[in-house]
């Protein structure tokens, strides 16, 4: 299995398409079952990019969103590089998608990780993917900021050839504002310090709206033929509807400061034409996103259907069974044995609650006699003796609560005013005084959750909490931030934030994180 995912890793760098989603969702099915937390990741990648040269981008953002759950951001040996290609994925579908906000969230984790693995001048290069998503947003003094920050970065470490990525979103900003200068000085390093142009002027393929950001500049200096020219160029060599409506654009400036009618009247005919093509295929592209979700939404709904028709035919064939006479006899004199077995216990942990019970309070009474004399020693010494047959006191009880089916009630006050919780609170502080808890007292913390709040601790078992999740909720419930919370789990916000999102959803059914202290603290009050 191993050796089957390494060859669809291999095929994934060689940017072959990948349709085989029947071996990567096995892959992924194993790799759960036996996997690290970096195979686990590494499978779930894999299937997102199946179903994404497949089309179907809803799905293989939820495969990515699965494989950054599986990622183990503490470990030393955390597989970054395919942790920043998960990201890369997810920024690219969300550009495709016109979803500027996610993109830029995914931006930011390749950014944070690349960094993380030393690469600095990759991270700052990468920081110029952030200026579409936040020009689509109207955030003009955000993008310049980024254009200014990367280059002078990038220049600090004489890194060349400079990257043109953002420089020309961020000419025409200037161009628009009336800016010229600073066009002047982005537009010299875009020609002479990317590397993009030939002996001849002529920019590299894929970057052909240097043409049309030129041609308004030479507009903007009064250049008019200059800008004609440019124009021109930019309708001639154009591969993208937008490019070419933009240069449509441009002609209709020009042949307006020209006074040229006839030619006024062709260009905003041919600018039109263009302008109803790039909308119609925007709303192509919007069509095919609705279907790829709408397939994908009634996929799921037809799987749950049949998972639900499943489940009828099988209670209806446990329905029949249970109604045999053998099974009805088998049943019958089990449950009277268990119960026999039930009662003797009972019996026997009544009467260890009799006994324990009056020695706790002889023991009280030789405590007041012994507080008369003064005798401290003996004293503490029975004190000692009265809390630990208290606390086996407090032990039966709860075994014989369980036993007789009566409800174990929540004591949130006596957890939070419990020894451990109180050591929790000076680590908290984060002071080096105080370093974060270790397994052990991760443990006994656990351990007293337990026992103060058997119903809430029971009902996350129930719905098969992870060890983080559970951490989580528990320092939720102690009210700390969630600055303390990532310090104390010794984990990462993305991973706490990952971790509070599926509890909510696996505890409550609702997906984000921001509601699940909400509906915790509702359910302790309804324990």
């Amino acid at each position: 299995m191993l050796s089957q995912l390494e060859e669809l890793e291999r095929q994934n760098r060689a940017d072959s398409v990948m349709r085989n989603d029947s071996l990567a969702r096995a892959l992924a099915d194993y790799f759960d079952r036996h996997g690290s937390p970096n195979e686990r990741m590494r499978a779930h990648y894999i299937l997102g990019r199946t179903y994404a040269d497949m089309g179907e981008a809803p799905i293989a953002l939820d495969c990515f969103y699965d494989a950054i759950g599986c990622a183990d951001t503490t470990s030393s040996d955390c597989d970054y590089r395919t942790l920043i290609g998960l990201y890369a994925q997810m920024s690219a579908i969300f550009h495709q998608q016109n979803l500027p906000q996610d993109e830029i969230r995914a931006t930011q984790q390749y950014i944070h990780y690349t960094a993380l693995t030393g690469d600095t001048v990759n991270a700052i290069q990468y920081q110029a993917f952030l200026v579409k998503p936040y020009y689509i947003m109207g955030k003009k003094d955000t993008v310049l900021h980024i254009v200014r920050s990367v280059y002078q970065q990038l220049e600090e470490r004489n890194y060349r050839p400079l990257p043109a990525l953002g420089l020309g979103t961020a000419i025409y900003i200037y161009i628009e504002r009336g800016q010229l200068a600073k066009a002047q000085r982005l537009l010299h390093k875009y020609e002479h310090e990317t590397g993009l142009f030939d002996s001849l002027g002529n920019v590299s393929k894929g970057w052909e709206s240097f043409y049309w950001i030129k041609g308004f500049y030479e507009l903007k200096t009064q250049q008019t033929d200059s800008a004609e020219y440019y124009f021109r160029k930019a309708i001639q060599d154009a591969t993208l509807y937008d490019d070419i409506s933009t240069a449509y654009k441009g002609m209709l400036a020009v042949w307006q400061r020209k006074r040229d009618i006839d030619s006024i009247v062709l260009y905003s005919r041919l600018n039109e034409e263009a302008l109803d093509s790039l909308h119609q295929r925007m709303q192509t592209d919007a069509i095919h996103q609705a279907a790829s979700l709408y397939d994908y939404t009634r996929s799921q709904k037809q799987a749950e259907q049949e998972m639900q028709r499943r489940k009828a035919a099988w209670r209806w064939l446990w329905g029949i069974s249970s109604l045999s006479l053998l099974s009805l006899c088998l049943g019958f004199f089990y449950y009277r044995k268990k119960q026999r077995e039930k009662q003797k216990k009972i019996s026997h942990l009544n009467h260890a609650l009799i006994l324990a019970r009056s020695e706790h309070r002889r023991i009280e009474r030789e405590l007041k006699m012994i507080q008369a004399k003064d005798y401290d020693t003996l004293k503490a010494q029975k004190e000692e003796n009265g809390q630990q047959l208290k606390q086996y006191i407090t032990e039966i009880e709860k075994e014989s609560l369980l036993l007789t089916g009566q409800k174990q009630e929540d004591n949130l006050d006596h957890f939070l005013n419990s020894q451990i919780v109180v050591v929790f609170g000076k680590k908290a502080l984060l002071t080096k005084d105080h370093p974060i808890p270790n397994k052990a007292e991760w443990k006994v913390l656990i351990k007293q959750f337990s026992e103060d709040m058997p119903a809430t601790f029971q009902f996350f078992k129930l719905k098969k909490l992870s060890e983080l999740q559970i951490k989580i909720c528990i320092l939720l419930l102690m009210d700390y931030k969630e600055g303390v919370i990532v310090e104390l789990a010794k984990s990462s916000s993305e991973s706490v934030s990952v971790a509070k999102s599926r509890a909510n959803e696996r505890l409550f059914g609702e997906k984000g994180a921001k509601t699940l202290k909400f509906h915790l603290e509702k359910l302790v009050l309804s324990n």
